[in-house]
């Protein structure tokens, strides 16, 4: 079985996060409920060599199938570490609860009136929740790594302080 994942595309995010598409085309601005964009890592692993556009693809057994309109060039999604894992990008305006990437000159933007508008517009009836910048969501993603290291550090440093004390010891006696 493949890892593969499911992420949320609006007018522009494409272009936003500087994802091309290989084949085919990103979704179009208005988001038909019908299509589907997956990455490479996916199509390779559901078709293989197959030319996937025009495909359907099944995201729940209760909704109808989707057609694949296009391939996009993998991008890491859950964390930066990250390989291969397949990605199908829906529409933005058939879900309830999205994150919106936007891409702006200076990080203080992002919690101005006029970007959390703009998102509102492209948004429609969805929901914004609060303002974070990409530095801040790859920093809460490494925290686990993080403690993780600092944890590991604090025991190699119990470990040779252990070790002084036991060599003192033996050279003393």
């Amino acid at each position: 079985g493949t890892k593969w994942t499911f992420a949320f595309a609006g007018p522009g995010f494409f272009d936003a996060v500087g994802m091309r598409a290989v084949q085919g085309r990103p979704l179009s601005n208005v988001g038909h409920a019908g299509e589907v964009a997956i990455n490479e890592s996916l199509a390779r692993a559901l078709f293989g060599n197959a030319d996937p556009i025009g495909r359907q693809l099944g995201m729940n057994p209760k909704e109808p199938m989707l057609t694949i309109v296009g391939v996009m060039k993998d991008a890491r999604q859950i964390s930066a570490r990250d390989r291969g894992i397949g990605v199908a990008y829906l529409p933005i305006r058939r879900y309830g609860r999205v994150t919106l990437a936007v891409r702006l000159a200076s990080p203080s933007l992002a919690q101005t009136a006029s970007v959390r508008q703009q998102a509102q517009t492209i948004l429609g009836d969805v929901q914004a929740g609060p303002a974070t910048t990409i530095a801040q969501e790859l920093e809460r993603s490494i925290a686990r790594e993080r403690l993780t290291s600092g944890i590991a550090l604090f025991l190699a440093l119990l470990v040779v302080a252990i070790g002084c004390v036991g060599i003192y010891a033996l050279m003393t006696y």
